[in-house]
């Protein structure tokens, strides 16, 4: 004879599933939006720390020209209005490195520095 389930288990057990949807159909919207942005983080933003270029584009080798071109427009705009210039033009040119988390910098360690940490 087979076992018939309480209303209160049937309940119990109905719930348990429609959490495990819940949580599936949350990961599922969490896993797009993550995807979303890096898509726009890597792709549309333009970063100031590596002359307002997406990442994308640095990693492409586009990056060089791209700052080259925004060189000559800032100059030309400057050469139409010069008073609104109160300095030289932005710095275009690439770094040839860049890190999101540069290492410390390392420090020389000398007889005193150790003989003081003893």
């Amino acid at each position: 004879m087979a076992h018939r389930l309480s209303e209160e288990e049937r309940q119990r057990i109905l719930l348990t599933c429609n959490e495990a949807e819940l949580l599936r159909c949350r990961r599922a919207r969490s896993c797009q939006w993550v995807s979303s942005f890096v898509d726009w983080y890597n792709h549309r933003h333009r970063h100031c720390g590596i002359k307002f270029v997406t990442p994308q584009q640095r990693h492409n080798g586009d990056a060089v020209e791209i700052c080259r071109h925004q060189a000559v427009v800032y100059e030309q705009a400057r050469q139409r209005h010069p008073r609104r210039w109160s300095r030289s033009t932005r710095c275009w040119r690439q770094a040839e490195v860049v890190l999101i988390n540069p290492p410390p910098p390392v420090t020389e360690l000398n007889s005193a520095t150790l003989t003081m940490a003893a």
